[in-house]
């Protein structure tokens, strides 16, 4: 509280006070002049002067004046400087960006708010819109945040949100809002953390864990698969065994003879599924033999070529293409497969493409496939088809998964191999 001070308890004996009395005998007056002055008893204080100059007869001048001690509210005014001083190192400091708008308008971004949302300074955010830097789909959010921590003045709970750099990429952000007076004026200020890196890491957890759902699944199927085929191959083997019995005690002209022959030609194709499924169940034996892809390719989609004349087909084979260790007749099904399903989404004619690449594949390429680092070919087969959902490339690899009519095909028709 501020109150009239005693002149007599004041030393004037500095030359920054008596440079103030000087000031006064030679204006004359003094008017509500702010001094710092010491106390008799060693304080300083700060005193507020209105006083004027008597010149008597007698040639003795006289002050006179009122003298208030504004000591209390000096001490305020440092006070409240110091704290706001260090409230604004934190909040340039700060880690998280901060940001204060008011009507809509960015008046206040610190230096973490520039480097998240991609400006090489403040002065190419501030007077903008909000909104321009928030994700379409957020807009009615924030406006709706906004508008309540202007009713309510109270801080909001931190909400994720998606933000929109000055170069157009999407960032995922947490944000957390509340009511404040900027400059004497009612502003929103919001403190903004950059999950980008979480959400991302989140994505791929969720990846990963589809695919060791999916891989636990095959896993389910394949010895599944691997019993019924050891079961269904002891039974071809007792219809094969009695088919030869029934044989060897028949004329070679007699009319069952043909029959029988033809359950032989039965039994021997399904020993074929028989297998196929034991090997992807990988308790079955491929010929794995060097194989030359380039020659493969040139004479299967040469043989497909010359069936589907509505049906063009290009090919680009690196030359000096490596030799792989491979089942051919896993290739051949597989790429015949890719053939037929681009024919079939090709209903009035396309075009196919196959091509060859020698690639190095390194150790993060291949974690997610569990399968070595090193040396591989690439072929890539593409058409000008309808193309596929998303949600049908997620079932492309289940067995026999097809969205063709029953009767019309059993999808690509591959199996996951995997040597152990």
């Amino acid at each position: 509280m501020e109150s009239v001070v005693n002149v007599t308890e004041l030393y004037v004996d500095t030359a920054e006070r008596k440079q103030n009395l000087n000031m006064l005998m030679k204006q004359g007056f003094l008017d509500r002049s702010e001094i710092r002055f010491l106390h008799r008893d060693g304080r300083e204080i700060w005193i507020q002067a209105t006083a004027r100059v008597l010149h008597t007869d007698t040639g003795n001048d006289i002050i006179e004046g009122f003298i208030t001690d504004i000591s209390e509210r000096i001490q305020a005014e440092r006070a409240l400087k110091e704290s706001e001083e260090r409230y604004r190192v934190l909040v340039e400091l700060s880690p998280d960006a901060v940001i204060v708008h008011r009507d809509g308008k960015i008046v206040y971004i610190n230096q973490a708010g520039v480097e998240m949302l991609g400006a090489k300074g403040s002065d190419e955010i501030i007077d903008r819109d909000i909104l321009d830097f928030i994700h379409p789909d957020h807009h009615d959010v924030v406006k709706q945040r906004i508008e309540k921590i202007q009713t309510e003045k109270r801080p909001l709970a931190r909400l994720e949100e998606k933000y929109r750099r000055i170069d157009g990429q999407i960032i995922h952000v947490a944000a957390a809002g509340t009511f404040i007076q900027y400059d004497g004026i009612p502003a929103s200020l919001s403190v903004i953390s950059d999950i980008t890196a979480i959400k991302t890491a989140e994505i791929e957890k969720r990846k990963l864990e589809a695919e060791l759902h999916q891989a636990q699944k095959m896993e389910s199927i394949g010895t599944l698969a691997g019993g019924i085929a050891h079961d269904f191959n002891n039974l071809l083997m007792g219809i094969q065994s009695r088919t030869s019995l029934i044989m060897t005690e028949l004329d070679s002209y007699h009319h069952h003879r043909e029959h029988l022959l033809e359950i032989e030609k039965y039994v021997k194709s399904a020993t074929e599924l028989t297998r196929q499924l034991l090997g992807f169940a990988r308790g079955g034996k491929y010929e794995v033999k060097p194989l030359y892809l380039n020659d493969l390719i040139f004479k299967s989609s040469g043989m497909f070529g010359r069936s589907r004349k509505e049906i063009t087909i290009f090919r680009k084979t690196q030359p000096d293409i490596w030799t792989v260790e491979a089942d051919r007749s896993q290739i051949e099904q597989v790429l015949l497969n890719l053939y037929v399903n681009a024919w079939q989404a090709m209903a009035g004619g396309g075009e196919i493409s196959i091509e060859t690449e020698n690639v190095v594949l390194d150790d993060v390429f291949v974690s997610p496939y569990r399968v070595p680092a090193g040396k591989y070919v690439k072929i890539s087969v593409s058409d000008t088809g309808l193309g596929i959902t998303a949600d049908i490339q997620e079932r492309i690899f289940d067995p026999f998964f097809t969205t063709k009519q029953h009767g019309r095909g059993t999808g690509l028709g591959l199996w996951y191999h995997q040597e152990s």
